[in-house]
């Protein structure tokens, strides 16, 4: 007799990826891990198997319902590919057996490409935590998880697979919802640039010491992710902005993780974001840049604020209505709200993942943790960055052929006292 199979509901967040894939838009993000010695990929097999069996809601495929997508449980096991020349390329649910994610290995480099529908950042990192570890601990270390990993052998927790967003909407009439015009958004500079005429993505890697960062963060007064989002508004306004007036401001995307303001220990979506907006038609100098953007990271950070965007994300699988529509009827509404879309008005995202955690016997197995997030069309360049292992990594990521921002925003780093390592895949070549 067939098994039947288990199915998941996406969470409130991840529903909303897999509208995109109409539109041949895939939202990845890819960890890496650079090891000290080359890859086994016998061993990060055996590593993944036993890895995918702490993580349930992981071994699963999308599929398309009446009224939604969902995820199926799969009976299969993921197998772990050469890397392929063209970084975090789309997901192929043929060669991935229907997984949602892709791990890969290129000499000593150990990469996980996944699906936002899955998860987020957050959530991925510590499935990989385990992947490593466990790879680290096949190879012959005796490793102590230190509380660090969730290891291999142990179970799942309930509360991993929560709906963070469902857990904390309150319950408010569609009438008086606050913070829609914000989710929305407003005009934003975009780059004008050539696009590369072929597929891939252009990458180009830094490197600092985390520990001068954050010094030069508090010589500001500010936070790493303000410092950092200043210094990229001001590499954008130095290297694309040419006009004295009249230019649109520069917008980003920063991603909030949720999980602190709002306890949870979901590992699926559970993120907002801020629209940090910087009007440079005033020619500010960098202080003035970072005032702008603490103003604004301050204001979206506020409980309320974000209890308002939570209530208005999970309002509409909420509403009945909505809900008994046919899947191509939501998909068509929202696109055309620009609620979820609104690709045109955001410059660029930069999401700080902040401080990730490595057992100190792992240190001498791995030597860097880097984090990247996909591209498009509608959104060509944006930056990633995450502290491990003493090491602050910079990952730009762009369909553009021009890097004139990417290198100001070097630049500026390396004259604030930074000793930074670029590499780069020069795709443009």
């Amino acid at each position: 007799m067939e098994k039947i199979k288990s199915w998941h509901r996406l969470d409130n967040s991840g529903k909303i990826y897999p509208f995109n894939l109409k539109s041949n838009i895939q939202n990845l993000f890819r960890i890496s891990a650079i090891m000290r010695d080359d890859v086994d990929p016998a061993v990060l097999q055996t590593a993944l198997q036993n890895s995918i069996k702490r993580y349930p809601y992981f071994n699963v495929c999308l599929r398309r319902g009446i009224f939604w997508h969902y995820l199926e449980e799969l009976d299969g096991k993921p197998e772990v590919v050469p890397d392929s020349d063209y970084l975090i390329k789309d997901i192929d649910s043929i060669e991935t057996y229907g997984y949602n994610f892709r791990v890969s290995y290129f000499n000593n480099k150990i990469s996980i490409d996944c699906f936002h529908a899955l998860c987020d950042g957050n959530g991925c990192m510590e499935f990989f935590k385990t992947i490593l570890f466990e790879y680290v601990r096949l190879s012959g270390a005796d490793v102590d998880p230190e509380g660090k990993i969730r290891l291999p052998e142990s179970a799942p927790l309930p509360d991993e697979a929560e709906d963070g967003f469902l857990k904390y909407a309150q319950k408010v009439s569609i009438f008086h919802l606050k913070g829609v015009k914000d989710l929305q958004g407003s005009k934003a500079y975009t780059f004008p640039d050539a696009r590369f005429d072929f597929k891939g993505s252009g990458v180009i890697e830094g490197t600092v010491d985390t520990a001068k960062l954050l010094e030069r963060a508090h010589a500001y007064h500010t936070t790493v992710t303000a410092y950092l989002a200043a210094v990229l508004i001001n590499a954008i306004y130095k290297a694309k902005i040419t006009k004295p007036d009249g230019n649109p401001p520069i917008v980003l995307f920063v991603p909030i993780n949720l999980r602190k303001p709002f306890p949870s220990r979901t590992l699926l979506n559970f993120s907002l974001f801020s629209r940090v907006g910087v009007d440079v038609n005033d020619a500010p100098s960098f202080e003035e840049i970072i005032k702008r953007v603490e103003t604004r990271l301050k204001k979206d950070t506020e409980k309320e604020v974000l209890q308002n965007k939570i209530n208005v994300t999970a309002k509409t699988e909420r509403l009945f209505l909505f809900r008994i529509l046919p899947l191509p009827v939501k998909q068509f509404i929202f696109k055309a709200s620009g609620l979820f879309f609104g690709n045109s008005k955001k410059t660029m995202t930069f999401s700080n993942m902040g401080v990730v955690q490595i057992p100190d016997g792992m240190k001498t197995k791995v030597d860097q943790i880097s984090i990247m997030a996909s591209t498009a069309k509608t959104s060509p360049r944006a930056l990633t960055s995450v502290s491990a292992l003493d090491k602050t990594t910079f990952t730009f990521a762009r369909k553009l052929v021009d890097t004139s921002v990417e290198k100001e925003f070097f630049r500026f780093l390396a004259g604030e006292g930074m000793d930074v390592t670029v590499r780069s895949n020069y795709w443009e070549e």
